[in-house]
Parts: structure tokens; C-alpha cells; sequence
């Protein structure tokens, strides 16, 4: 999880969440509070060995951009 703590603080500062994800795709309790927030952007932080591109697309529905 370095990657979610490197994260901590300036998603505190922007006043959003750090959510967690899996290598291969985005848990239920992450999805349902994307869900909820229905974020303008989404962030992710990780190289392709920790966050594929499968991830990257299931994020895609719940951002704008």
C-alpha cells in the first residue's frame, strides 16, 4: 500500500478520498462510494504492474474526464 500512502495527503488537501483498488479491477465498497461521489476527475496512482489497464476502464464510467 505505499501507493495509497503517498496518496493520503494530497487527496486530504484537494478534499477528496483515497480509494483502493485492486490490480485487476475496483473492489464493490470502492466502486459503490465512486458511486456516490460521482468525482468530476479520479486520480490513480500506480504503475501498470499495480493498477492494469482494466482497472483504468472500469474507473472511466465514473469520472467525467
Amino acid at each position: 500500500f505505499p501507493d495509497a500512502l503517498a496518496a493520503g495527503a494530497p487527496a486530504a488537501i484537494r478534499g477528496g478520498p483515497t480509494l483502493l483498488v485492486r490490480t485487476v479491477g475496483v473492489p464493490g465498497p470502492s466502486a459503490a462510494e465512486l458511486e456516490r461521489l460521482n468525482p468530476a476527475r479520479i486520480i490513480v496512482l500506480g504503475g501498470p504492474r499495480v493498477v492494469n489497464q482494466a482497472v483504468f476502464n472500469a474507473m472511466s464510467v465514473y469520472a467525467d474526464g
